[in-house]
């Protein structure tokens, strides 16, 4: 029988420890082993995801800018401006809806300078035009407070207004009156002014007295302005053109004219025009 060497206590205990040890070891390294993560390979910082690079932006924005462009509002120009003074939106499309919103306050700020400075019309400006058009807004409302706030201002040049229509009506009157009565040298004072404003009677009369004092260049510069509305300047064309003062003699035109004047219901007119028609026509052989 062979014996086995019989250990010490102490020698018992240091094996045990020593199995122990190893077994911890043996096992730590196993549970480092299983949950160390496997990296695949490293991506690429800061590289951009395909379709999100700056062209892709600057569409985006000119899509934004096309469909702001073909809407009728103002507000939403406005919006969008504010939305993205401060983004990467290309300044180039910031400046077209700004320009197009800026249009689009000009046209509305002359359609409220034909209307009347009342509060009603400046209460309906800001409701509908404060928010994107706030500087034109508030010259409405100057115009509001001036009128408000000095009436008699306002009343003073109602006045003047009317004293000036009243005396365009008598100097009319007067031109008329003293045309009739072949009184030039007076009516060519009273004439002038409502024939360069475009008043047909007055331009008949000054080419009529234009003609009474042979300035027939003149005469033909105001008969034309006025015919064929009026016909007294159309028999006066008649009259230049078959006597050939100024222009040739020209009985084709002037038979025309004297017809105008004849449909206008000018006194003379018809029997100019007969007159015209019984002399020959001058042989061109």
């Amino acid at each position: 029988m062979v014996k086995m060497p019989i250990r010490s206590f102490p020698e018992q205990r240091l094996a045990r420890v020593a199995l122990l040890l190893a077994t911890l070891l043996s096992g730590c390294a196993f549970i480092e082993r299983a949950v160390t993560p496997t990296y695949g390979p490293v991506d690429k910082v800061g590289q951009d995801a395909p379709g999100n690079g700056l062209s892709q932006i600057r569409e985006t924005s000119e899509q934004e800018r096309e469909a702001l462009l073909d809407q009728p509002y103002i507000d939403p120009l406005t919006n969008y401006l504010r939305k993205h003074q401060n983004d990467t939106t290309p300044p180039s499309i910031l400046s077209d809806v700004r320009r197009e919103r800026d249009a689009r306050c000009d046209a509305i700020a002359r359609d409220y300078q034909t209307r009347a400075a009342t509060e009603d019309n400046l209460q309906n400006y800001r409701a509908g035009y404060d928010y994107s058009c706030p500087q034109d807004v508030a010259a409405f409302a100057e115009r509001v407070n001036t009128r408000t706030s000095k009436p008699e201002l306002a009343q003073a040049a109602e006045e003047d207004q009317t004293e000036a229509a009243e005396a365009q009506r008598k100097a009319l009157s007067d031109c008329y009156l003293l045309t009739s009565i072949k009184n030039f040298s007076a009516a060519s004072k009273v004439c002038s002014t409502p024939a360069e404003n475009g008043d047909t009677r007055a331009q008949a009369s000054m080419g009529m007295i234009a003609y009474a004092f042979e300035k027939f260049d003149e005469a033909l510069v105001w008969a034309r302005h006025a015919a064929p509305e009026s016909a007294d300047a159309s028999y006066l064309l008649g009259r230049l053109y078959e006597r050939g003062k100024v222009v040739e003699v020209d009985r084709k035109k002037a038979a025309y004219w004297y017809q105008q004047a004849v449909d206008g219901g000018h006194r003379d007119a018809q029997g100019a025009l007969q007159r015209l028609s019984s002399v020959a026509e001058p042989d061109d052989g």
